[in-house]
């Protein structure tokens, strides 16, 4: 219903505009006036400097007889200051008084009425001063006695703004609340885009938000300030449009500029923290810099004009340099960008790119007497409706920036993480080389003493119960027997472990060639031959000590249970190297029998352990003698 009772006052409201009967060629008919009139061919108009003239030096103007066109769209910036002046003939021809109000248009700062009666000189102050301290603001009204004639002259004064417009009307006293929302609601479509570009804002308020508490990215707090000023500036754009009220006024002469100066510096200094400028980009960085300086001082500078002086030009002058210095920055960083050819800054120039069109066609709107006329839907009219969109197109390029910059955040976490790790194993395997060193080195170091003080202390034991068997002469006492074969079996067996320990024997063909050495000289004295198939090449395979004696160890066992129980006459001694290493050693004795695996089982059992100690395979079978196998994963 709502919506029926609004298009209803719409229909009404263009059929009264063009329903008033004239007296005259000039002269209004008050009572023919059925809701609103537009006084426009009625209407007289003068503009002069800021004199304070006397009501009867007022009427003595040569007024025009039509007011310009221009004005009807806006107040240049040059003319804003100055005083205008409207003179019409009403005309009340009823026998009754009747009262009018007069709209004279946006946004008055002050508005003095006079009223001359035809016939008469006197002449009558009907309103003076501030236009909203009346019932309605911005109207001001007059009444008309019966059957009266007279001449009304309009003085007025518009507030330090670009947005002022002259309207002039005289609606009936009903119909003012009705004509002022209807004015108010005019560009509708506009106030909605607006409307929406303030919530996409607030959007991005919360999604920069979201991104500092996840992410403790600090410069996004300095876009959630950005973007808050500029919702801020748009939500008051649409909400105050054409509302006459003490806020607008301030709202529309000095803190909408102040709000989008404020917004504008938190996006340089997000802009710098964004693209690294400091580190990165040192020329790019000093200009974002030296913009950010230049809009704090412009701020100051414009304060200082609006609350101390009342000069317009100059005011409106400071606030076209700031902005047009705001473009000179977007145009440099969009050289910079193309100079540079990285996708990070390209992307970001791209949105400045449209941003700048949008805010120079603004700009251009603004400043300029020129707009596309009364036939051009208002939305194309709008100063503002340009730099919107101009902040969208750079709000979706930040968007496809942002997107970018965080695939390359998490490509450069993902590498630098690799790195730290990569490192970390570097460092471990240079710890655990060290440590493989310490031991190699105090391997060799105990090596060396067993041979050097050991070795030589055990061989001396040995020569000297040679030498109390010589002088015996055969009447040797088994004592000396059992420490000579003991001294003999202890120099053997720190042969073995002193070739254990020494680091430098830790390949697979050293194995090889003590095994074969070992097995030559055990049974040189026995009458078992002993055969070796070793490869033609042994590679030079690392096989560390504990392996390499626990491996000769089984050999060792295995030669003497051969010679002591196997009554073979032959052994062959096989080696296989690839990803296994495999030793057999295969006798042609007797075999192996049950009572001789528990007559055995320690030693066997030794070997298997050994083996398994090492992560390795034992295993003996009987195959037309004894076969024992030893397996290494190398």
């Amino acid at each position: 219903m709502e919506q029926i009772r609004l298009l209803f006052l719409s229909f009404f409201i263009l059929f009264s505009f063009a329903s008033v009967a004239q007296t005259s060629d000039s002269t209004i008919n008050g009572p023919s006036i059925r809701a609103a009139h537009r006084i426009w061919k009625e209407t007289k108009f003068y503009m002069g400097d800021e004199i304070d003239y006397t009501p009867g030096e007022v009427f003595q103007f040569k007024f025009q007889d039509t007011i310009p066109s221009l004005y009807r769209m806006k107040i240049p910036p040059r003319d804003v200051k100055k005083d205008f002046y409207f003179k019409f003939h009403v005309a009340n021809t009823m026998d009754s008084a009747g009262h009018y109000y007069f709209v004279p248009g946006f946004f008055m700062d002050e508005i003095d009425l006079y009223k001359q009666i035809d016939g008469d000189t006197a002449i009558q102050t009907i309103a003076s001063g501030s236009p909203l301290k009346n019932q309605y603001q911005g109207v001001v009204d007059f009444t008309m006695q019966a059957n009266e004639k007279a001449t009304i002259i309009v003085k007025m004064k518009f507030i330090r703004a670009t947005v002022n417009a002259l309207e002039p009307r005289i609606i009936q006293p009903y119909f003012v609340p009705i004509l002022l929302t209807s004015l108010r609601n005019t560009n509708k479509l506009n106030q909605v885009i607006t409307y929406i570009t303030a919530g996409v804002l607030l959007m991005m308020i919360f999604y920069s938000l979201a991104v500092y508490f996840l992410n403790s990215n600090k410069e996004f707090i300095l876009y959630c300030g950005h973007a808050l000023f500029l919702s801020i500036l748009f939500f008051f754009k649409a909400y105050l449009y054409r509302w006459p009220s003490a806020f607008n006024y301030f709202f529309e002469s000095y803190f909408d500029f102040v709000i989008q100066s404020t917004s504008f510096y938190f996006f340089l200094f997000f802009l710098r923290k964004f693209t690294e400028s400091k580190e990165k980009y040192p020329v790019i960085e000093k200009i974002l810099l030296a913009d950010q300086v230049f809009t704090v001082a412009g701020i100051l500078v414009f304060s200082y004009l609006y609350f101390f002086t009342d000069s317009f030009i100059v005011f409106n002058q400071v606030e076209m340099i700031i902005k047009y210095s705001w473009s000179i920055t977007a145009a440099c960083f969009i050289v910079f960008a193309i100079i540079k050819k990285q996708q990070l800054l390209s992307l970001i120039a791209m949105g400045h790119f449209l941003l700048l069109i949008s805010v120079l066609f603004s700009l251009y709107l603004i400043s300029s007497d020129n707009r596309f006329g009364s036939r051009v839907d208002p939305l194309l009219n709008d100063s503002l409706f340009y730099y919107e969109m101009g902040v969208v197109c750079e709000l979706i390029f930040f968007l496809i920036a942002l997107a970018f910059k965080n695939r390359q955040d998490i490509i450069a976490a993902a590498t630098e993480k690799e790195r730290l790790l990569l490192a970390h194993e570097r460092n471990q395997l240079e710890k655990q080389i060290a440590i493989i060193e310490a031991q190699q080195q105090e391997r060799n170091r105990i090596s060396a003493d067993m041979h050097d003080e050991l070795g030589s202390g055990v061989t001396a034991i040995r020569l000297l119960s040679e030498l109390v068997k010589a002088k015996m002469k055969g009447e040797a006492l088994p004592e000396v027997e059992r420490i000579s074969s003991s001294a003999n079996d202890l120099i053997n067996k720190m042969n073995t472990i002193i070739w254990t320990m020494k680091s430098s024997n830790d390949s697979i063909d050293n194995l090889a060639a003590y095994i074969r050495s070992y097995a030559l000289e055990f049974l040189e004295n026995t009458s078992i031959d002993c055969y070796f198939k070793y490869p033609p090449t042994i590679p030079a395979i690392e096989l560390s000590g504990e392996k390499r004696r626990n491996i000769f160890l089984c050999v060792k066992e295995t030669l003497n249970n051969t010679v002591k129980h196997a009554g073979a006459t032959q052994v062959i001694i096989t080696m296989d190297v690839n990803e296994v290493l495999i030793l057999t050693l295969k006798d042609n004795g007797i075999g192996l029998k049950k009572e001789d695996m528990r007559q055995f089982g320690n030693g066997i059992l030794n070997m298997r352990k050994r083996m398994e100690s090492i992560d390795g395979y034992f295993e003996i079978f009987e195959d037309g003698g004894t076969v024992t196998v030893l397996s290494l994963a190398i």
